[in-house]
């Protein structure tokens, strides 16, 4: 089992050392993990994220070699919104040789909300319907503009937003409304060749929805002829590691899939999906 997406303490939101990771991930028999700190180019200044990612680069190749024979760790990193200062993106991007890039937005640059994922209350009272529909072609369009700005090897957790606007508050919005925007977004992607990350962390925040994306957009996904699926538990404390994969694998065979990734050194390495 290869777990494509975690955080360490060198996260802003991140709880635990990368050592803890690494024995917690040992210990549940996972034979490879990488991490993937974040940094936001919205917020970077203010998380002083530039030296907590070149300490999350040298602690991971420290453990590269503490734990070698033992578990493959590899050298990641979540980037979210790129195109907003792309002079520093760049900057990240030649920091190191990572093995896997994740690409995604926590925030938006157009529209209402400029977080896209927590700060906003999604209760009735406060926002209509038609704004959060609103809301999430806006989205959709800054997805669309992160997968065609730079070169990443994954995108995360596309239509993490329902985790708040129906999982908590309950709104009962389809995404779907929005296939033709979802379909240009993976379209870009298999020409790029970025592989589609099946988030597993609706299994762990308990908001009602187990993936991200879910069932309909991974079957588009696979209409369209996408094949690359990394695995991301996007676990920020050590429990976290792996939930949910065994779920996550059982609903993507059942659309079709065979095989997931994980990336090293830039390339997909493709592990079958067994029972």
């Amino acid at each position: 089992m290869y777990d494509s997406h975690m955080h360490s303490k060198n996260s802003h939101d991140g709880k635990e050392t990368l050592d803890a990771l690494c024995q917690t991930a040992i210990e549940k028999g996972v034979k490879g993990i990488a991490v993937t700190d974040h940094i936001d180019m919205h917020s970077y200044v203010r998380r002083n994220a530039w030296v907590t990612l070149k300490q999350s680069i040298a602690d991971i190749r420290e453990a590269r070699e503490k734990y070698k024979g033992q578990l493959e760790v590899f050298c990641g990193v979540e980037l979210g919104g790129f195109p907003y200062d792309r002079e520093m993106g760049e900057k990240v991007l030649a920091l190191t040789d990572y093995d896997v890039i994740i690409g995604t937005a926590h925030y938006i640059s157009r529209g209402r909300f400029a977080e896209a994922y927590s700060k906003e209350k999604y209760d009735r009272e406060s926002i209509s319907d038609e704004e959060i529909i609103a809301f999430l072609g806006d989205y959709f369009d800054e997805m669309l503009d992160i997968v065609e700005s730079f070169h990443f090897h994954t995108l995360a957790h596309l239509t993490c937003p329902l985790r708040y606007i129906n999982g908590i508050y309950h709104r009962g919005i389809d995404v779907m409304i929005y296939e033709d925007k979802i379909r240009l977004v993976l379209q870009k992607m298999i020409e790029k060749g970025i592989a589609l990350e099946v988030n597993t962390s609706g299994y762990s925040e308990k908001y009602g929805y187990m993936f991200y994306p879910d069932r309909e957009v991974l079957q588009l996904y696979k209409k369209l002829g996408g094949e690359l699926i990394t695995l991301g538990s996007d676990a920020h404390v050590c429990k976290n590691i792996g939930m949910g994969f065994d779920a996550a694998k059982k609903l993507l065979k059942s659309i079709g899939f065979d095989e997931y990734c994980y990336f090293e050194k830039g390339q997909a390495k493709r592990v079958a999906i067994t029972e």
